[in-house]
């Protein structure tokens, strides 16, 4: 069983950084900086396109970018092939970025429609807490503890009969939905229920909302 006991609030997805300027440069563009290695000054070429993306990395890094291109290149270990680790780290970071950006926006987008849901319905994280129940939700359980003869709604548990970790892995990769058996629990006394879970995103979920199909 796996105690779902917790409840917090699920941050915003953060916004995109505007053109710096609002002009638009020639990104492919070579331009010539000079930089500092660990084994000295360096020389270097890049198109625009890497130099601003390098900026922009470092300015949300809250470092400046000769820092950021140093501490890159001392990573690689090798200042041989330095235009190709910089284009390569500044490709990745931004797809790691934006790969995090559409997670969140895909959850942000998933839990206002689970709160319009005309059933019970709730989302619970990779760490079982439960980051949100939807109005529906919220008066099925004062009924179910009014049953358990406890109002105390901090004392509840969600527990699921299959780990949460599995049900994650499960419909990460398949982009399915499945059913689960759920118990509300409150010390020794429970009421099970059924609710089919969806995972959000798809892929690489964040979330498991669950949607009450029997109580």
């Amino acid at each position: 069983m796996s105690k779902v006991v917790h409840i917090a609030a699920i941050e915003a997805p953060s916004q995109p950084l505007p053109t710096e300027g609002g002009a638009t440069h020639d990104y492919t563009t070579p331009e010539f900086r000079a930089v500092t290695t660990a084994n000295g000054r360096k020389g270097i070429r890049l198109e625009r396109a890497f130099w601003h993306a390098l900026s922009a990395i470092a300015d949300r890094m809250q470092i400046k970018r000769s820092n950021l291109i140093s501490d890159v290149l001392a990573e690689a270990g090798n200042d041989d092939n330095a235009t190709s680790v910089l284009r390569s780290y500044a490709v990745h970071t931004i797809e790691t970025e934006l790969s995090t950006m559409r997670q969140q926006s895909e959850l942000a987008f998933a839990l206002p429609m689970m709160m319009q849901a005309p059933v019970p319905s709730f989302a619970i994280d990779r760490s079982k807490r439960l980051i949100r129940v939807n109005p529906e939700f919220t008066r099925f359980l004062r009924g179910v503890l009014t049953q358990l003869g406890d109002a105390d709604r901090s004392a509840v548990a969600l527990n699921l009969d299959r780990p949460v970790t599995d049900i994650f892995e499960e419909l990460g990769h398949s982009g399915q939905s499945c059913e689960c058996l759920v118990n509300i629990a409150v010390g020794s006394r429970f009421r099970q229920i059924r609710a089919r879970l969806i995972a959000v995103p798809p892929h690489a979920p964040t979330a498991l909302v669950g949607y009450v199909i029997n109580h």
